[in-house]
């Protein structure tokens, strides 16, 4: 009997396995064919672990669109006949009348070239004051402006001021290959003045301590370097014809320094010629036979100082007759009344500019307009003693200019 109950105890734990795994099957079914996604691990299936995965082939574009004009280099140059343009960008050049210099600058326009209105070329001298700027002090030894023009479809090149110191020998607009952009409407060009200035154009000896080179490299938009007193300044302008969200035409620019070597030149000056007797009396240049005021004319491109100075006068005949020097007395320039030469440990020169003693001052103003300084007021005198053996006396006159900063 016990037998028998064990049998059909298993026989009931069969049909329960059996129908246990029947619900799962049937569950397994029902799943593979449900509306919920099936879980995955995307990629390459591999054997063992995958712990990490990189993807390195997608891209990030960003367009900078330039809407202002761009300046990507620029200089300022001498015309070296035998090697060609160099660059003098905060260094002194010559300045007589013949060296020649100029400005040149590369811009790229991302609207077309035509959208480049002007582009104006602006120097000054800085009197020692970073701050200064075109035209604050009226002169053309003094300032300078250039223009290329470009809003009637035909280029327009043109030296505004000065118009006698400095002179305009050569102009050029050059395409050039745009290597910056690949943007459409891209354009990039050279434009360059060339020009020669005059003998007094300003004495820019920069500062005494040696010149700051330091630049900018490349420039984008607007940069400004003005490390260098006493200097000339200048500023390059480029205006697009579009404008901003103001209404404010768009324009780029830059700025740098460059100076000039000091120019004295005394080029001509008159031979005065006096007559007299010997009478214990004063006798000049405007008494009868007397060759009247003489004229000196000058050059200097800084402040400066003019002098004269002789030595006795010797008799033509008879060397051994003799007049002091210190019995001629010479005025002009800004000196008013008469000055004797004089030897000794006093001896000094009679200055007619500059000086600083006398009354006058240390240095005469270098001149802002023209090419010279014409002095025509130079009045010489000598006294005549009783006794004076007659015949002409002469002596070698020694005028000095010195050019101050």
């Amino acid at each position: 009997m016990e037998g028998m109950k064990v049998e059909r105890k298993n026989g009931r734990s069969d049909k329960k396995i059996s129908v246990l795994i029947s619900i799962l099957i049937l569950f397994s079914l029902i799943c593979s064919f449900s509306s919920y996604p099936k879980i995955s691990i995307p990629g390459k299936a591999e054997n063992g672990n995958i712990p990490q995965a990189w993807h390195n082939t997608s891209t990030l574009t960003v367009s900078v669109v330039a809407l202002r004009p761009q300046i990507v280099w620029y200089d300022f140059q001498y015309w070296n006949y035998s090697n060609g343009w160099e660059s003098r960008l905060n260094r002194q050049v010559d300045i007589n009348n013949s060296a020649k210099y100029r400005f040149i600058i590369n811009i790229t326009s991302y609207q077309g070239w035509d959208d480049i209105e002007y582009i104006n070329i602006s120097a000054w001298y800085d009197k020692g004051n970073e701050t200064s700027y075109y035209n604050q002090t009226l002169g053309g030894n003094l300032n300078m402006l250039l223009k290329y023009e470009n809003t009637t479809g035909t280029a327009n090149f043109s030296l505004l001021w000065p118009k006698n110191e400095t002179s305009l020998v050569n102009y050029s607009e050059r395409v050039v290959e745009n290597s910056l952009t690949e943007w459409a409407y891209a354009e990039s060009r050279n434009i360059s003045f060339d020009f020669v200035p005059s003998y007094q154009f300003r004495y820019g000896p920069g500062p005494d301590a040696g010149w700051d080179t330091t630049s900018g490299g490349l420039i984008c938009t607007n940069q400004s370097y003005f490390n260098n007193r006493w200097s000339w300044n200048f500023n390059f302008t480029v205006t697009d014809s579009g404008e901003n969200n103001s209404g404010i035409p768009k324009s780029a620019y830059v700025s740098d320094e460059f100076g000039t070597y000091s120019y004295s030149e005394i080029v001509s000056a008159g031979d005065p010629v006096i007559y007299g007797e010997p009478v214990n009396s004063y006798y000049t240049v405007n008494d009868e036979n007397g060759s009247g005021n003489i004229t000196i004319i000058t050059r200097s491109n800084g402040n400066y100082t003019l002098s004269s100075n002789l030595s006795d006068l010797t008799h033509v005949l008879h060397p051994s007759y003799t007049i002091s020097n210190e019995s001629v007395s010479v005025r002009g320039g800004n000196r008013t009344s008469f000055d004797n030469f004089s030897k000794g440990p006093a001896s000094h020169p009679v200055f007619l500019y500059g000086g600083g003693y006398d009354g006058m001052p240390s240095y005469e103003s270098a001149k802002a307009n023209g090419t010279n300084k014409t002095t025509s007021n130079v009045e010489y005198r000598c006294y005549i003693p009783i006794g004076q053996e007659p015949g002409s006396y002469t002596s070698s006159i020694y005028y000095h200019i010195r050019t101050y900063k």
